[in-house]
């Protein structure tokens, strides 16, 4: 396994961890939240002191969204709105208060995703947000943001890299008529797909200027990247051990010494034209805000503000936003802290 990737495959108890493989029969869900499982009912018990604030947070918003869900559905007899309207639920205007609960209650699930790094967990995080920017396909609430960080918690790289390409062209063409979306049903991938991540987004977008990328979608490029990085050198790591084992083995399996050059100039060719893009990467993400960096070595500062309700460009409400929606990706890369920090133009303070 890669170092960055935390991501447990199989729902654990939310009390003792223990996997949902090593329990027999099904973990089983709160009752009341639906949220958290648990392998006995004593586990479940030790828990409920420290669940059931979260419990009753997710119970409230599940209540307050079925109201509001059967009152926009109300407001059209013998047809249903989700999908009649579906990506102009913000211009309708009274469906608002749906949008914004419903992105409450995704907040909140990743809150719990992030403690306990479950898959479902995120999976239903991206659900929500998903089906919320095809109701709303011009994300008037900006919940694209964090579906970039939220594909990367679920270790979907190629189709992390492929939404922000989406958003960055299709999105930004001249003349997109944003009340015309392209016909979704719930949970369709409406995004860009089979990308190809160690492509340069600035060389494969000529137009593309830096200026124009969002800093969220840019921090997620820098941590693609650097992923990119780390797989190949561990891979590469793993692949000379092979190799060395083999020809102590069997010399006739092993590959010649030439050939062996050839591939590891090739391999070290590749690293550093990703090398280089996180650099330029890193650049950007600087001279877009300069807050951003020094928070990812020292988040403290920045993060003991109070949560922004908006933000401008290069402000330290931008990065509070990125930040926070970033998470731990970066501190979970081997060498990604070290290597901001040898930046010439990188500055604690």
């Amino acid at each position: 396994e890669f170092e960055y990737n935390v991501l447990i495959e199989f729902p654990t108890c939310f009390y003792c961890h223990i996997p949902s493989t090593q329990v027999q029969g099904k973990l089983q869900q709160c009752t009341r939240c639906h949220v958290a499982r648990y392998c006995s009912r004593d586990c479940q018990k030790d828990d409920f002191k420290d669940h059931k604030k979260v419990c009753k947070l997710i119970c409230g918003i599940k209540l307050t969204l079925e109201g509001e869900e059967q009152e926009v559905q109300d407001h059209e007899a013998g047809g249903d709105i989700f999908e009649t309207q579906a990506g102009d639920f913000w211009g309708l205007g009274f469906p608002r208060g749906y949008c914004q609960t419903r992105q409450i209650l995704a907040q909140e699930l990743g809150e719990i995703a992030k403690v306990h790094e479950n898959k479902y967990l995120w999976e239903e995080v991206l659900s929500h947000q998903l089906e919320l920017m095809r109701l709303c396909h011009s994300d008037n609430q900006g919940i694209r943001h964090n579906t970039a960080f939220v594909l990367l918690s679920l270790n979907r790289d190629v189709d992390c890299y492929g939404f922000i390409k989406w958003w960055q062209t299709i999105a930004k063409t001249e003349g997109y008529d944003w009340s015309n979306p392209p016909p979704a049903k719930k949970g369709d991938w409406t995004y860009l797909t089979a990308q190809d991540t160690h492509e340069n987004i600035f060389e494969e977008i000529p137009s593309l200027e830096t200026r124009e990328v969002e800093l969220p979608f840019m921090v997620a490029l820098c941590i693609l990247k650097l992923r990119i990085v780390c797989d190949m050198k561990t891979m590469h790591s793993k692949q000379i051990l092979e190799n060395e084992t083999c020809q102590g083995e069997n010399e006739e399996k092993a590959s010649s010494d030439s050939d062996q050059l050839v591939e590891r100039d090739a391999h070290a060719q590749s690293v550093k034209q990703q090398e280089m893009l996180v650099d330029t990467y890193l650049k950007i993400i600087h001279d877009h805000n300069p807050f951003f960096l020094p928070a990812v070595v020292n988040p403290t500062q920045l993060m003991s503000q109070n949560p922004p309700k908006s933000s401008v460009r290069g402000s330290s409400e931008e990065a509070w936003l990125a930040l926070y929606s970033c998470g731990n990706h970066f501190k979970r890369i081997p060498g990604a802290l070290n290597l901001i920090e040898s930046l010439d133009y990188y500055s604690p303070s």
